[in-house]
């Protein structure tokens, strides 16, 4: 995530337009990375970068352009030099430090190589071409003549959800395990207790799950998954995204620092007879998508999981009894109101807001959640923060972001394509145990600042 100012959490968690994906990319473009070698054609281009940028800047600032551009060919830059390109900076991230974006801006920009028009043939192509294009290029596509024409989310068809306590899935972790399931399981694919037990004593945690997921997109070129759905029962499912482990860690980061943002929680205890586990968790919304349906600043997430109750230390694979409610809008825009799904059938998104509040949980009280959070508190790896942030950032449909919903359709089949284009584990290039430092996830808007240490 990049931000100017993450106490302005407004406009933080704003999707940026075209033009400011611009000007961050002109921005980056007049430095050298301190980590590579200042190759002739490095420093031609990065020249090309400060010619553009003083071309779409206001001309009182070409000068101090100019310096800074020379004391950013510094191998090592003195305090008093950090502070000169970081005013510059700063001045930068204002709108009045801008010239307006001309009609014919983009025919320029893509002579001059800073816009890049993507000429993919399907959402792989799109997350290929992302993975190989860095922070100085702004790539345009029309992700709309890419995808079918369906709902890929409220109503998404079978074949775009991969069931991750599925029978397909139990059969890749029970082959790559050499594990005996009943023939009558792969027949019917019902989990009776005969499997339960299996897989519990297999570990077939949350973690296993997600990574069988990835071998099996990588096997299967042609799928195009949307979600993960995590199947509760028989009268309920909760919904999974892999970007909300990215947005989730990034809102709980975000709120911590905050003085005036906080989390709170209620232990509640519903229906003892059948040993059920309730806490209601508040959090702070990112105010840029406005205030809640009921005017208030934050959301309810409640997760209710549900003891073994023969065995109550059996808590391995509870991650598949545990139901997620999120009182939020977009949450509730993500549910299935199909007329097949009516009655007692039940929908919980596990989204950004469930992410953040879990990992507050756990924080606070690792005994009252550990059946529910076990094995869900994995982290992105740099790699992976890097590339969405290049899926909001860099990437535009040509006037504006490309939309929520379309980066995390780019960040789930981004777990295939990864490990075909580094030739690595899908799940361990993508997902840690341990999270980033705070800087390598809560990132200035202008990454310049990080690379050469700029007041961070």
């Amino acid at each position: 995530m990049r931000a100017s100012n993450y106490r302005d959490h407004r406009t933080a968690y704003t999707p940026w337009n075209h033009a400011q994906m611009v000007r961050a990319a002109l921005v980056e473009g007049i430095a050298l990375r301190p980590d590579h070698e200042p190759t002739e054609g490095a420093v031609h281009e990065t020249q090309r970068y400060r010619r553009l940028l003083k071309e779409y800047t206001v001309p009182g600032l070409h000068d101090r352009i100019d310096h800074a551009y020379d004391i950013l060919r510094c191998p090592a830059l003195t305090d008093p030099q950090k502070a000169y390109v970081y005013a510059l900076l700063r001045g930068l991230e204002n709108n009045d430090a801008w010239v307006p974006f001309r009609h014919n801006g983009h025919e320029k920009l893509r002579h001059e190589g800073v816009e890049v028009v993507c000429n993919a043939t399907d959402i792989d192509g799109v997350v290929n071409e992302m993975y190989h294009t860095d922070e100085t290029k702004v790539v345009v596509v029309d992700l709309k003549a890419l995808l079918p024409d369906v709902d890929l989310w409220k109503h998404a068809r079978p074949q775009n959800r991969l069931l991750m306590n599925g029978k397909l899935v139990i059969n890749h972790f029970a082959a790559a395990n050499s594990l005996a399931l009943p023939d009558t399981y792969r027949r019917s694919g019902y989990a009776g207790e005969s499997v339960t037990q299996v897989l519990h004593q297999s570990g077939f945690t949350f973690n296993a799950s997600f990574e069988h997921c990835a071998y099996i997109m990588q096997e299967n070129p042609n799928l195009l998954i949307s979600m993960f759905v995590i199947k509760n029962g028989r009268d309920s499912e909760t919904r999974f995204f892999p970007i909300s482990i990215i947005g989730g860690h990034e809102l709980y980061l975000e709120v911590s620092g905050s003085p005036t943002r906080t989390f709170s929680y209620e232990h509640r205890k519903a229906e003892p007879a059948f040993n059920y586990r309730t806490v209601d968790i508040k959090v702070p919304r990112r105010m840029a998508f406005g205030p809640n349906n009921d005017g208030s600043k934050f959301d309810i997430v409640r997760f209710t999981h549900i003891r073994h109750l023969q065995d109550p230390n059996r808590f391995l694979l509870e991650w598949t009894k545990t139901r997620t409610h999120d009182n939020c809008h977009s949450a509730h825009d993500l549910i299935d109101f199909e007329p097949s799904r009516a009655g007692d059938y039940y929908i919980g998104i596990f989204d950004e807001h469930a992410r953040a509040a879990l990992e507050y949980l756990v924080g606070v009280n690792g005994e009252l959640v550990q059946a529910a959070g076990y094995s869900l508190m994995i982290y992105a790896t740099k790699g992976y923060q890097r590339l969405v942030d290049r899926f909001r950032y860099n990437l535009s449909d040509g006037s504006s972001s490309v939309g929520q919903r379309n980066i995390s359709l780019l960040a789930t089949q981004s777990l295939r394509k990864i490990s075909e284009i580094r030739g690595a584990h899908p799940f361990r290039s993508l997902f840690q145990e341990n999270p980033l430092p705070r800087e390598k996830v809560l990132k200035p808007r202008f990454l310049v600042r990080q690379r050469h240490k700029l007041r961070i």
